[in-house]
């Protein structure tokens, strides 16, 4: 919004002196005729590192979960516009149209060309079950029914936030929870178009043991067998930016079985 550009700009020079990274404006909607609909106040950000201009990406999104839903790594390769915000009893889903950048072209001739929807999911839950996984997963699929006519190459981000001190997990289990919860929605994922579902999970492995972060990206190229990667959330060899790493992996058929390439 403007107004709200023209009320910052006396204070740039004092915002950037006190290391103030964003400012963000909750700015309250009409409510509906109707006493029992209530309008959520509709968010605006605006980032130092872009002048303290508006960033239209983090629009309506409440601050804390902007860095949660991973949207600057999306926005890296990809144009992207806001197509809907559903909120449930258990979680918060974003959902994005998104248009592969020209550079991101340039350095790969064979990427698919056309537009594509993300999902981006965030869920606060007490435990890894299959049961509390599974609803945040039927939420997330019930946004990209509601999105209407979708395309092929879609994704599916779950960020699954809960009190990692307090909840230790294998991630070998947690790794075969998943896959046997994709293999039972897998003929729905198929149907909306989603290649890929990506799950972030911070964890203990043991009590009195550091959280990592686990990423399992599950995939199903072929058609015909779910592939499951996991990879862990490190920084490079500089320390200074971040970087997965490969940690453990398996097909569908194997994880069930309670199998995996888990070294």
């Amino acid at each position: 919004m403007q107004c709200l550009q023209e009320t910052l700009e006396p204070f740039h020079d004092l915002l950037k002196q006190a290391d103030i990274r964003r400012v963000a404006f909750f700015v309250q909607q009409k409510d509906g005729e109707d006493m029992g609909q209530f309008s959520p106040p509709a968010v605006f950000t605006y980032r130092a590192q872009s002048g303290f201009k508006e960033d239209s990406l983090f629009r309506n999104i409440e601050p804390s979960f902007v860095y949660q839903l991973d949207l600057g790594r999306l926005a890296k390769n990809f144009s992207v516009k806001r197509v809907g915000v559903h909120q449930t009893t258990t979680s918060h889903v974003h959902m994005y149209k998104a248009t592969p950048r020209t550079s991101a072209l340039a350095n790969d001739k064979k990427a698919n060309k056309s537009a594509r929807v993300f999902g981006r999911a965030v869920s606060f839950v007490d435990d890894f079950s299959s049961a509390s996984c599974e609803r945040t997963l039927v939420d997330a699929m019930n946004a990209f029914d509601l999105c209407g006519s979708i395309g092929e190459d879609n994704h599916l981000f779950m960020n699954l936030e809960s009190d990692y001190e307090q909840v230790t997990t294998d991630p070998v289990e947690l790794e075969q929870t998943f896959v046997s919860i994709l293999k039972r929605h897998g003929e729905r994922v198929a149907r909306l178009g989603i290649a890929e579902v990506e799950i972030r999970v911070l964890c203990c492995v043991a009590e009195g043991c550091p959280p990592i972060s686990l990423r399992l990206v599950a995939s199903n190229p072929t058609g015909y067998v779910l592939v499951m990667n996991t990879y862990v959330e490190a920084a490079d060899e500089t320390g200074t930016k971040g970087s997965f790493k490969l940690i453990g992996g398996t097909k569908a058929n194997l994880a069930c079985s309670g199998d995996s390439s888990w070294e």
